[in-house]
């Protein structure tokens, strides 16, 4: 929704597309048109889809990426598909987009969107926090938690659509992106900081576990874009 918002704040031409009775009365309350792409191409030219549905967990949401590739394979508008980082192996050091398991499920599913598309954009995405969603919170209180000082690998809800803008506005129509913020402040320090801020009971972490874990490079798409 705030991306939604955002593009038609600047002049874009938005519609949206929900199975969910209630998200479809919220985007007409904004005056946002619903259009049931899972079931059919919208009317009308379309420059651009974006498609932020998450990767699947049961056989319906792998069902409904199924139908939507096939359906984005009958159209040359470009395809904007939010991955994520867990395509990338558990190791310590920084890996980029090369660096993907390519038999990760979301992998594949990447593969899915890319060969229904050749327009088509990958996005992988950092852990998302903005808004009332914030990581802090998942750990607060909790004990004995895992590698302390590896590096986090987040990304705000405004920087997102801050990239998805610029890259819309350069015209970008292809490529695999890793969208992860430069900064890479150790687990322990980061969600300790950010409980203590919101008032919250502290994480207490396993200080023996001195694993280090993988730092995610968004280079790539600095270079394509600029600093974000």
């Amino acid at each position: 929704m705030p991306l939604a918002l955002k593009l038609r704040e600047i002049g874009y031409s938005v519609s949206g597309s929900t199975r969910n009775e209630d998200t479809a009365i919220l985007l007409s309350r904004h005056d946002i048109a619903v259009n049931a792409i899972h079931e059919q191409l919208p009317k009308g030219h379309v420059d651009v889809f974006i498609c932020t549905i998450p990767p699947p967990k049961d056989q319906t949401t792998y069902d409904l990426h199924t139908a939507l590739t096939k359906l984005f394979s009958q159209t040359s508008a470009t395809v904007y598909y939010t991955s994520s980082i867990s395509v990338y192996p558990d190791v310590e050091g920084t890996v980029v987009e090369e660096d993907a398991l390519p038999d990760h499920p979301n992998s594949q599913l990447e593969k899915m969107y890319i060969e229904a598309q050749k327009n088509t954009v990958i996005l992988r995405l950092g852990g998302l926090y903005g808004s009332t969603r914030h990581p802090a919170k998942y750990l607060s209180g909790r004990v004995g938690i895992e590698k302390p000082f590896a590096p986090i690998n987040l990304i705000s809800g405004e920087q997102v659509i801050e990239v998805i803008i610029r890259m819309l506005n350069d015209s970008v129509s292809v490529g695999t992106f890793n969208v992860v913020s430069d900064m890479h402040p150790c687990r322990k320090d980061y969600y300790s900081e950010q409980c203590q801020k919101l008032g919250i009971p502290l994480p207490e972490f396993n200080m023996e576990d001195l694993r280090l874990g993988k730092t995610v490079s968004s280079q790539k798409l600095e270079r394509t874009i600029g600093m974000f």
